[in-house]
């Protein structure tokens, strides 16, 4: 009798802890609990439930002659709709059944609204971790209801990304959703994608992880406040390779901001400045590599040529006058002498490559003249310059030029040919062998590229632009004049 009695107490427990308030989800809870119940029988009620995403469906039938129809029409409703998961029948005639396992069980979310200071402690707790964009989504997840989930991923370099699921039918499917919405914020960041998994940052209104738990050994640092002699001595040291100027202003900033940080200071051979800083990252190699963006970001603004130099890190001063002693890398000279012109056919004559009184095609004399030049090449034009080689396509000669000392950073299309432009458009169009050949149809290219091997800009002339008739344009303006003198 005693274990009877056991074994009914044991049955209904089991009964209990799935009741239909952790089965049913909102939807189909209500459906249950307030149409169903009320109904006459014969009657039954079927429900499925994907686990992964917590996706649900239900069915039910009553005023049937037979338990059988009830359930047949029950199940024809649930298993009309497209879902991966099985129907079940949990009720026939009032007689509710699911048996441990049937179906994962779910609580119900606590959707009690946060006091104004709870909101502001956890706002200040993720504001040391999310970052951009991601931090104002963070904001508005703490007023989403229902099952609630904030994905969020980081790494040492200051790239993230984030993702976030609310009101989802079950805990389970609010993290599942987190995950990929954050793995699809990553895929779409491109360069700026972090390295880092997304992981589940906060579970309803808590927060899960802190800065070790993303591999980053070091939270913000407290902002340090520098006594006004240390202050001083600090903005003395950097005054001696600081100018007057905006760049003072930043460097005063900078002491008086948080680690991790960096400044970069660039300076031509004019005496110009530009600078970058950055402040407050999560780490060293972040706050370095941002600060020199900024300076080298500066430098392109203002068409400078020069090198951003690490001046100052965290509250040291680590650089000194000395680094702007050298000479920086000298910029283009715009001389007639830096270009040699293209085509020399004193030259060719001397080597004998080509007998300009025979009538030979414009394109074989470009192409015996490509092969004789590319025979001394690659050469130094200057000691900025570097001629590598000599391509004839048709009636197009093409002069590949190397920048040595430059990148198209450095040294951007806009600048170069400020610098050069003019002085090879009068080398081109002042000389009489090369006119002979534009006169002929001849296109000549100089295509420049930068040290890392990135093309800057092209430069192409011809007959229109050095202001003269080709010879066929010139035969056709004669016939066209004697025509109206007839």
């Amino acid at each position: 009798m005693h274990k009877i009695l056991l074994l009914l107490l044991m049955s209904l427990s089991l009964y209990a802890s799935v009741s239909p308030e952790n089965v049913l989800t909102k939807n189909c809870l209500k459906s249950y609990l307030n149409t169903y119940k009320s109904q006459k029988n014969h009657k039954a009620f079927v429900y499925a439930r994907e686990s992964e995403t917590g996706k649900d469906r239900c069915g039910w039938g009553y005023g049937y002659e037979s338990v059988e129809e009830a359930n047949k029409k029950a199940m024809k409703q649930c298993t009309g709709f497209q879902l991966n998961a099985e129907c079940i029948i949990i009720d026939t005639d009032g007689d509710y059944f699911v048996k441990e396992g049937a179906f994962s069980l779910i609580t119900q979310p606590d959707d009690t609204p946060l006091s104004k200071e709870m909101k502001e402690k956890l706002l200040t707790e993720a504001k040391v971790l999310i970052r951009g964009n991601c931090f104002p989504f963070f904001k508005d997840y703490l007023n989403d209801k229902g099952h609630k989930v904030f994905a969020y991923s980081l790494d040492s370099d200051g790239k993230y990304a984030c993702g976030k699921t609310y009101s989802n039918s079950t805990l389970v499917a609010a993290k599942r959703g987190a995950i990929k919405g954050c793995n699809d914020n990553k895929n779409k960041r491109g360069k700026k994608k972090p390295k880092s998994p997304c992981r589940l940052y906060a579970k309803g209104n808590q927060v899960l992880l802190n800065a070790k738990d993303f591999g980053i050994s070091e939270l913000l640092k407290v902002d340090k406040v520098l006594g006004n002699d240390e202050y001083l001595a600090k903005l003395n040291k950097a005054k001696t390779m600081i100018k007057k100027g905006a760049c003072l202003f930043q460097m005063k900033y900078y002491l008086r901001g948080s680690a991790h940080q960096a400044y970069f200071l660039a300076q031509d051979k004019e005496g110009k400045q530009v600078c970058g800083r950055s402040e407050g990252e999560l780490s060293e190699n972040e706050a370095l590599n941002k600060a020199l963006k900024a300076c080298e970001k500066n430098l392109s603004k203002k068409n400078m040529i020069a090198t951003c130099k690490l001046i100052a890190k965290d509250f040291n001063i680590v650089g000194n006058a000395s680094i702007f002693e050298v000479k920086e890398k000298t910029e283009v000279v715009k001389t007639t002498k830096h270009f040699q012109p293209s085509i020399k056919m004193k030259d060719l004559k001397n080597k004998n490559t080509v007998e300009l009184h025979k009538p030979l095609p414009l394109k074989d004399t470009l192409k015996i003249t490509a092969a004789t030049l590319n025979k001394t090449l690659p050469t130094m034009v200057d000691s900025e310059l570097r001629l590598e080689r000599v391509e004839s396509k048709e009636s197009t000669m093409k002069f590949y030029y190397t920048l040595v000392h430059f990148t198209r950073v450095d040294m951007p299309a806009s600048r170069l040919k400020s610098l050069m432009y003019e002085d090879t458009k009068i080398q081109v169009c002042s000389d009489n062998d090369t006119m002979m050949l534009l006169k002929k149809g001849m296109k000549v290219e100089y295509v420049y590229t930068g040290k890392d091997k990135i093309d800057i800009t092209t430069f192409l002339f011809d007959a229109k632009v050095c202001g003269v008739l080709t010879n066929i344009e010139h035969l056709k303006e004669n016939i066209f004049n004697l025509i109206k003198k007839k």
